[in-house]
Parts: structure tokens; C-alpha cells; sequence
């Protein structure tokens, strides 16, 4: 396994749920009342969280897909060498 691969998903991860807390922190602390209009900061919040746990969230794919064609490489190289050796 490719640790750098896992390294990039799990850093990706960890970035989706800082932007997951991002954009539910006003409503779950209690710093915005539903019944209101939002305040700036709300909307700021939301909208950072919103674009935070998007492109983490696109990141985790992209980081996911590469590393497993990097498994897919490794494999693909150990059955080729599988191969020379028994023929």
C-alpha cells in the first residue's frame, strides 16, 4: 500500500469534517436562531463549510482514484513478474 495515497485521503477526510463542522456550527451551538435571519457570520460560516466539504470532499475522490490505480499498477506488475517466472 501506498502510505503518501492514504496520507492524502485521510488528510481529505479530516478536511470534510472540519467543513461539515464549518457549516453546522451556527445552527448546533446555538449562535443562530432558525426562526431569524441569518447574521453575516452565518452566512459566512455556511458558506465557508458549503466550499470547504465540497472540495474536500472532491479531493477524497481524486486521492481515492489514484490510489487505487496505483494498486491496480502494483498488482498488474506482481502478476507480470508472476508470469516470467513460470514460464
Amino acid at each position: 500500500m501506498n502510505p503518501k495515497g492514504l496520507t492524502g485521503i485521510a488528510l481529505s477526510v479530516v478536511l470534510a469534517l472540519l467543513g461539515a463542522w464549518t457549516l453546522f456550527s451556527p445552527f448546533m451551538t446555538a449562535h443562530q436562531d432558525a426562526a431569524l435571519a441569518w447574521t453575516a457570520a452565518t452566512r459566512s460560516d455556511v458558506w465557508t463549510g458549503a466550499v470547504l466539504l465540497l472540495l474536500s470532499a472532491a479531493s477524497v475522490l481524486v486521492s481515492g482514484a489514484a490510489h487505487l490505480g496505483g494498486l491496480e499498477r502494483a498488482a498488474r506488475t506482481r502478476s507480470d513478474g508472476d508470469a516470467d517466472l513460470t514460464v
